[in-house]
């Protein structure tokens, strides 16, 4: 009976590592990774690793990524502000990153190249991270973004980010509530972050990490397994992936529009105090630039911009809402990858060229 065990265990343990060899030889060659220079951030939760190099598997395919000095995905700048140097700086998520397009091709750096061009004294800094939330936004621009200096504090945002702020699947991002009226970040997470930074330096569980961070199919599995949760606990709370164009929205979605009004009202604090001048740029999602049919008047695609512009109006601070012009612009070329809602290069050239006059208005201002 014992020897059928150990030959049972024997068995079972040499299928998990085939599986495993298996696993992580078709994960490398389908380039299922969904990302590699990823680390934890004692202010952000995450962002990306400093100096580190790869590539991302993008819609159009395989994307070389380089990360600068900062974690961010940009060339170098230098933390102090060159004389003359009207400096705008660019909060966002992953349609600012962009790492479906190579770093030339994005619209930050397509804005750098246009004033280069012209001989115009501007700077174009990109700090967005892919599924950031104005949460952390907010929290970058704390932690790395204002002593840069800038003249122009750029907030990407897009519907999703409404559902980032409001619900977070894992015990290292952080997150705001609203408190009688006032904004407070929940600090566990940092503790959190300290306790698995420790643990890494251990032999157990340390080499389990080890295994983790190294490895193609165990991220991926770990990527699907966060996304399986996610939606559970979403569709748990009565949120689909509608529920920001819901007519009568559900008291969640409400409280985490009342959320995000307050981060983005915090940010403005932080930019005024910092004698800085602060722009909203409002992303379309997959839903408005590919609309689903609805005859029972449940859904309205304008609900996001239409909030989005009128928090702009109630903190006075003006709001670009690219939908328009993209929408516009997708009857000449795609502006967006099929089935997903990040641009194309065609599509940075079109945010480009909107940002640009945008950016000239405010600097003139």
């Amino acid at each position: 009976m014992k020897r059928k065990l150990v030959r049972a265990g024997v068995f079972g343990l040499a299928v998990c590592v085939l599986v495993l060899i298996f696993g992580e030889i078709g994960a490398r060659l389908l380039q299922l990774d969904p990302t590699s220079l990823i680390t934890l951030d004692s202010c952000t939760g995450y962002k990306s690793i400093p100096n580190s190099h790869g590539v991302s598997a993008g819609p159009g395919g395989l994307v070389p990524i380089s990360i600068n000095s900062a974690g961010f995905r940009d060339t170098e700048h230098t933390v102090a502000k060159p004389a003359g140097v009207y400096r705008v700086l660019f909060l966002g998520d992953s349609m600012t990153e962009a790492l479906q397009v190579p770093e030339g091709e994005t619209f930050v750096r397509q804005l750098q190249n246009m004033a280069d061009s012209k001989h115009l004294s501007l700077e174009f800094i990109n700090m967005g991270v892919s599924s950031f939330g104005t949460t952390q936004e907010l929290l970058a621009y704390e932690c790395y973004g204002r002593e840069y200096k800038p003249d122009l504090v750029v907030l990407d945002f897009n519907a999703g980010n409404v559902l980032n702020n409001y619900f977070r699947s894992d015990p290292f991002t952080p997150a705001f509530s609203d408190t009688d009226g006032k904004l407070v970040l929940n600090e566990s997470y940092k503790a959190n972050i300290s306790v698995r930074m420790a643990q890494r330096d251990t032999f157990y569980p340390g080499i389990l990490y080890y295994i983790k961070d190294n490895s193609a199919f165990i991220r991926y599995l770990l990527f699907q397994m966060a996304n399986a949760r996610a939606g559970a606990a979403l569709a748990a709370d009565g949120t689909s992936d509608l529920s920001e164009y819901a007519t009568n929205p559900t008291p969640q979605w409400q409280a985490a529009w009342t959320l995000t009004e307050d981060i983005v009202g915090k940010l403005k604090t932080d930019t005024q105090a910092d004698d800085a001048q602060m722009l909203i740029v409002n992303f379309p999602t997959l839903q408005q630039m590919e609309p689903q049919a609805d005859t029972s008047g449940a859904y309205d695609y304008n609900l996001p911009d239409a909030r989005i512009t009128a928090i702009g109006k109630t903190l006075q601070v003006p709001v670009l809402d690219l939908y328009p012009a993209l929408l516009s612009a997708q009857a000449t070329a795609a502006v967006h990858w099929p089935n997903d809602p990040h641009l194309t290069a065609y599509g940075h050239t079109t945010v480009a060229a909107l940002l640009w006059s945008e950016v000239l208005y405010l600097r003139n201002k």
